[in-house]
């Protein structure tokens, strides 16, 4: 996906130090949008790489593999964290092998892959 990450991803990847390199970033002026990093003059810049960018990091970096899922009966999106260096060892998230993240906040892919980094960058590194 090419949406870049949303501003509170952004600053939890600034806070586990994890570069990746990319010229958009967020304004610590205004966190909703985001900005090429030569038009920013002053202030706070925190890195915004896109979704794709952070999945493709992960999965070089520890070999894990967010993707997400659209549960047809339940009419919603879920996510998957997989380990693969063992295809048969999902990641268990909440005893499931999916977080389910309900049909308001999770209506798209990208809200799936938002939260799969999340939880990843919060609950597992």
């Amino acid at each position: 996906m090419t949406t870049p990450v949303n501003f509170n991803t952004a600053k939890l990847l600034e806070k586990k130090d994890i570069i990746i390199e990319t010229s958009t970033v967020y304004s610590e002026h205004d966190k909703t949008r985001v900005y090429d990093e030569s038009d920013i003059r002053e202030g706070l810049i925190i890195k915004a790489p896109t979704i794709a960018e952070v999945v493709t990091w992960i999965y070089e970096k520890h070999g894990i593999w967010l993707f997400p899922e659209w549960q047809f009966s339940r009419k919603m999106w879920l996510y998957t964290i997989q380990d693969i260096a063992s295809y048969d060892n999902t990641i268990k998230i909440q005893e499931q092998n999916y977080k389910d993240v309900g049909e308001v906040e999770f209506n798209s892919p990208t809200k799936a892959y938002e939260a799969a980094i999340e939880y990843y960058l919060t609950e597992l590194i």
